[in-house]
């Protein structure tokens, strides 16, 4: 894992061919963890995908909250979660799949 740094949680989102959802699932998880006000970090990690994730993403990213990390070729989800987990800043690092916004809600009860 990076150096530890502020940061409470980051949260690492392996992606792949997913501009449909990713937008929405980044907004949601920035709305939910602005709201528990603990730092955080987003780290999308694009798999060589071929559609539009990048571009998607794109307005979203500022280096800080939100960052993207693009594999060159598709290495496979298990190497672009791993990827994430090792560039991540976080004392702790969530694994969340592009579809995970509706399970926020648990996580609370989990980091207890």
């Amino acid at each position: 894992m990076g150096p530890v740094t502020d940061i409470a949680l980051s949260v690492v989102v392996p992606a792949y061919n997913e501009e449909r959802g990713i937008a929405g699932t980044v907004v949601a998880l920035r709305t939910w963890l602005d709201a528990h006000g603990a730092p955080y970090e987003i780290l999308v990690v694009d798999n060589a995908g071929t559609d539009r994730t990048r571009e998607v993403l794109a307005p979203l990213l500022d280096g800080e909250h939100v960052r993207l990390l693009a594999n060159a070729e598709n290495r496979g989800k298990g190497y672009s979660v791993r990827r994430g987990i090792l560039e991540s800043r976080g004392a702790m690092v969530l694994h969340c799949d592009a579809d995970c916004a509706p399970s926020l809600p648990s996580l609370p009860a989990m980091m207890e």
